[in-house]
């Protein structure tokens, strides 16, 4: 199962966690300690959530839809889907 997926520089990037984290830590070099982000929506049904977020990461402008699940006491992200805003 995927745990982040979206379009990025024209191609479809369809990655399970920890290809995902792998991009990440390649990526950054040290980390944002105030990153800019906005929730924009949360949607809880019954044990089941969804969260819309807006940030802003290695200066791109990008809303991110997180699906997140109850889970043996916490919520826990179950997967990511992006849309990276054009610069324009």
């Amino acid at each position: 199962m995927p745990a982040a997926s979206g379009n990025f520089e024209g191609g479809l990037e369809w990655e399970s966690r920890e290809g995902f984290i792998g991009i990440v830590a390649a990526a950054v070099k040290e980390p944002d300690l105030s990153p800019w982000h906005v929730v924009n929506a949360i949607s809880v049904v019954g044990d089941v959530a969804t969260v819309q977020v807006e940030d802003i990461w290695l200066g791109m402008h990008y809303d991110d839809t997180l699906t997140l699940l109850w889970h043996e006491g916490r919520w826990q992200i179950v997967s990511k889907v992006f849309f990276l805003r054009s610069a324009g």
